[in-house]
């Protein structure tokens, strides 16, 4: 006999996950989730990073679910943030692809209560299946949310594209329009040889200058636009990854 409540898989987990078959309760409160934090890590990307806390409250034992999906106990979808009491031989679905344990306390009352009495009389494929097209409804939601995010960001790195050749256009025109009055001044230039030489330089000089500050302007407007776009469309994939995560 056991020593410690514990979850046992009711299902042939692969390889990989062997580790996780019997999960142990052996402190007052554990954690489950794909984090390396957790005090249990299941590196599935069906289960959340922080996707349960378990925990003993006085001589209760109070799962949490923290998941993007929902957790169902005994065929009861939670939700996010809702507690629920686990009893003995408690069903509790974390992903009804893999992850489904059966709740067992060595030190509890066994008297069945009502409300799982009745549960003994439904199919348990019933159950999972109701939850698997739960799951299955909310994923394609997510699916359909992050389309949506990857086609804005495509959209974005196109209108990136059309706004930076704009102003590469807008600093090419500006670099010729100085270009073309200098060197209109340079060709009026009228008097002696020497002086023609020392106006000459000046004008190309400044012409310079000014070609100097024409680039100086329109590069920094380039690469402000393109910091500008570059955090919108980090912001939008990371929103779209922190969903579906």
């Amino acid at each position: 006999m056991d020593d410690v409540p514990y979850l046992m898989s009711v299902k042939i987990l692969k390889p990989e996950f062997n580790n996780v078959r019997k999960i142990p309760l052996n402190s007052n409160q554990v954690t489950i989730g794909r984090n390396i934090n957790n005090s249990v890590v299941v590196p599935a990307i069906t289960i959340s990073r922080n996707h349960c806390t378990i925990r003993k409250i006085n001589e209760n034992w109070i799962l949490e679910d923290n998941s993007s999906f929902g957790i169902a106990v005994n065929g009861t979808l939670l939700g996010k943030g809702i507690n629920k009491v686990l009893h003995h031989e408690d069903v509790i679905i974390l992903d009804p692809e893999q992850f489904v344990y059966k709740f067992y306390n060595p030190f509890e009352d066994f008297e069945i209560p009502r409300k799982r009495i009745k549960l003994e009389h439904v199919d348990e494929d019933d159950i999972l299946n109701n939850v698997k097209l739960k799951f299955e409804e909310s994923q394609t939601y997510e699916i359909k949310h992050i389309e949506e995010k990857i086609h804005n960001a495509k959209e974005m790195q196109v209108t990136s594209k059309i706004m930076k050749d704009n102003l590469q256009l807008a600093m090419n025109n500006k670099i010729q329009l100085v270009k073309n009055e200098f060197a209109s001044q340079i060709e009026n230039l009228k008097g002696e040889e020497n002086e023609i030489e020392k106006q000459k330089t000046i004008l190309i000089a400044e012409r310079d200058a000014q070609l100097a500050l024409v680039r100086e302007e329109m590069e920094g407007k380039i690469a402000d636009l393109m910091v500008c776009l570059l955090t919108v469309y980090y912001c939008i994939c990371q929103n779209a990854n922190d969903r579906y995560l």
